[in-house]
């Protein structure tokens, strides 16, 4: 989300597209907290991690916010698709 913020603010204006598809948001925070807990007690496994999920549309306006920037919603681009992610193993593992 950096680079967006860093981009918006340089030109004004976020371009967007797909404006409804969903993404996960990792904040540096919550990644820093999460290899805190692996270092402190590691555990085997794979996991998913994401602070948020939220529409294009939503992040867009969240930056737009925090910059003045305006959103310019561009025509959608065929095969984008939602992605979202099950970080209940992680959470339930380290109690995050």
């Amino acid at each position: 989300m950096r680079w967006v913020l860093l981009k918006s603010i340089e030109a004004g204006k976020i371009l967007i597209n797909n404006k409804d598809i969903v993404r996960p948001i990792l904040g540096i925070a919550d990644v820093s907290r999460a290899i805190r807990a692996v270092i402190d007690s590691p555990k085997a496994g794979i996991y998913n991690l994401a602070s948020f999920y939220d529409t294009v549309e939503n992040i867009s306006n969240m930056v737009s916010t925090l910059t003045t920037a305006r959103v310019n919603t561009q025509p959608d681009i065929s095969g984008a698709y939602n992605f979202s992610m099950d970080t209940r193993k992680f959470q339930q593992t380290y109690n995050f």
